[in-house]
């Protein structure tokens, strides 16, 4: 990243470009999860997403092009923590101990999407904030608190925090098969069962903070 940046004014970042970004970003989300599916460390980590490896197995680009169309991030970084935030945006070049079990994926390409996924967030604040909080899954004051950080910062936690971006409602079986079967296959009214899925347990999330 060339030297630090301010974050846009409002109406320089559109929501149009910020559903795209996030589209282009669940892309690569899912073809990380795709990517674990075929080591043993993801299938003990994160069970519930790997029971159906069968259904991993036959994910392709095309695939991973249809999960990204899902409204909300599918992975996730303490994003229902406000707390732990708040921690990592007082002390940026701090490390704070780990949360959650060891990563399930690899780290290179993890620190590169949790870099891009923190800077759209980071973006989004100064011009969308709310439109941000709904994208990205983010519990209130998540998204200043981001918003507040360098873009060198940013790069330090995308390093150092990249092990532990887990995939989101990684324990609902139930919806990680319901939105495998529906990339895998070609019936839009599927996918879009599985998108207004995100919703409800996004509102479900909400409801308890």
């Amino acid at each position: 990243m060339e030297g630090d940046q301010e974050p846009p004014e409002p109406g320089e970042w559109s929501g149009l470009r910020a559903i795209a970004t996030l589209t282009e970003l669940n892309t690569r989300c899912f073809a990380m999860l795709a990517e674990a599916a075929k080591g043993d460390k993801a299938a003990a980590q994160c069970g519930a997403i790997y029971r159906a490896r069968d259904l991993w197995m036959q994910v392709d680009q095309r695939s991973c092009e249809r999960a990204g169309r899902c409204p909300v991030l599918l992975l996730n970084l303490n994003f229902d923590d406000a707390v732990w935030w708040k921690r990592v945006s007082a002390r940026p070049f701090a490390v704070l101990a780990p949360t959650t079990v060891p990563a399930f994926t690899r780290e290179d390409g993890a620190r590169t999407l949790l870099r891009d996924i923190l800077m759209e967030v980071w973006r989004l604040g100064g011009a969308l904030p709310s439109a941000g909080n709904l994208l990205f899954g983010l519990a209130p004051g998540i998204s200043a608190e981001i918003s507040k950080l360098s873009a060198s910062e940013i790069e330090h936690i995308a390093i150092n925090y990249a092990a532990e971006l887990r995939p989101r409602w990684e324990d609902n079986g139930v919806f990680w098969r319901n939105l495998l079967e529906a990339v895998i296959g070609t019936d839009d009214e599927a996918l879009f069962n599985v998108s207004l899925h995100c919703w409800q347990l996004l509102g479900v999330e909400l409801e308890r903070r």
